[in-house]
């Protein structure tokens, strides 16, 4: 795709662009990030490198969502504008070059950037949530006493059940107004269940399942019982919020498509985030769609404040309507396909028949 000698002249200045915008971005991030956690990474009176490495290697595979085509934007724009300007692009128009061609080192550069979202999401994203989330619990001498005073907690379980509690009564070491939501079919509740995740012992405790007719109701009450199957740990209490987006997209399909038993609500974050992950790494093609039109008009002087403003407000419109989707996909307002793929639809209705045209 990039044999010739123009060819590979406009993919590396572009690549060198991308390059250099990323890092200096998360670079700049990094700076100010650090200005206030700088405390965290000194030991002993020294600063550990090794631990500062690992943080902000996970701090940037959390920020690659919107780096990658932000600095795929303006590595864009500031190639084809320069080709403009020095009337390199017409040059190529004249000796017969198509515009097919002479965009193929941007899609090329488009599709790594997808190709690394994707791989982001699947393989990196997961293990940069439990690395903050152990960093987390790690800072936390008694995590119950951050939890004592709110007016009710959920804890998301590994085996996607869900342990919800009014409040922590430090007397009994015991959580107070507990229900276990073991799936949508198997409900428990006690009045007290001990903080000792080796011994989950529930006191006054009704099971409650779903009959055949749909509704719920008790089939059998306790005054005290060991709940073997109930398994949580005390870093459970940092995960509280864990949120489904920092799950595999592997891992999001199986439950979208395997588990029959989510209730509504979940169906809905479980969908929302599915379509969520496989449709934000397809940006960076939306960007080129968008902007490619825009750089290309020949002019003497290109209007370079027309061209970055509107190309960067339309970037955080996308990435703020995208967000208010996933609230509404979340809530089921909208189903969950419709409200994530709407705004890429919205954007590409906009922006490809004028790319259509060029090509």
């Amino acid at each position: 795709m990039i044999g010739t000698i123009w060819q590979r002249y406009i993919f590396w200045n572009l690549l060198k662009g991308f390059l250099f915008f990323l890092l200096s971005f998360f670079l700049l991030y990094s700076l100010v990030d650090f200005s206030t956690h700088a405390q965290d990474f000194i030991t002993k009176g020294s600063l550990n490198f090794s631990k500062l490495s690992f943080y902000y290697s996970y701090q940037l595979v959390k920020r690659l969502e919107l780096l990658l085509p932000l600095a795929l934007l303006i590595s864009v724009i500031r190639v084809l504008t320069t080709l403009n300007a020095n009337k390199e692009l017409v040059a190529l128009q004249v000796a017969g070059i198509s515009l097919k061609k002479i965009f193929r080192p941007f899609f090329l550069l488009a599709i790594f950037c997808s190709f690394l979202g994707y791989c982001n999401e699947e393989l990196f994203i997961p293990k940069s949530a439990t690395y903050f989330t152990d960093l987390k619990y790690s800072h936390t001498k008694n995590p119950l006493k951050k939890i004592k005073n709110k007016k009710f907690t959920i804890l998301p379980l590994d085996d996607s059940s869900k342990l919800i509690y009014q409040s922590y009564d430090a007397e009994k070491d015991a959580f107070f107004d507990v229900y276990w939501i073991a799936s949508f079919q198997d409900i428990w509740r006690m009045k007290y269940l001990k903080a000792d995740p080796n011994h989950p012992i529930g006191q006054y405790v009704d099971h409650i399942t779903r009959n055949k007719e749909g509704s719920l109701e008790k089939v059998e009450s306790f005054e005290e019982k060991l709940i073997p199957s109930l398994k949580w740990t005390m870093q459970h209490l940092n995960k509280k919020q864990a949120s489904i987006k920092h799950q595999k997209i592997s891992h999001l399909a199986s439950r979208v498509w395997n588990d029959k038993n989510n209730s509504l609500h979940s169906k809905g974050e479980l969908e929302t985030h599915f379509f969520y992950k496989l449709i934000m790494p397809l940006l960076s093609f939306l960007v080129l769609i968008g902007v490619l039109p825009f750089c290309i008009k020949y002019s003497r002087s290109p209007p370079l404040f027309m061209i970055y403003g509107p190309a960067i407000f339309c970037f955080v419109v996308f990435f703020t309507l995208m967000n208010a989707m996933t609230i509404i996909g979340e809530n089921n307002v909208l189903p969950p396909y419709l409200a994530i793929c709407s705004p890429l639809a919205l954007f590409l209705g906009l922006t490809y028949k004028r790319f259509y045209k060029l090509t």
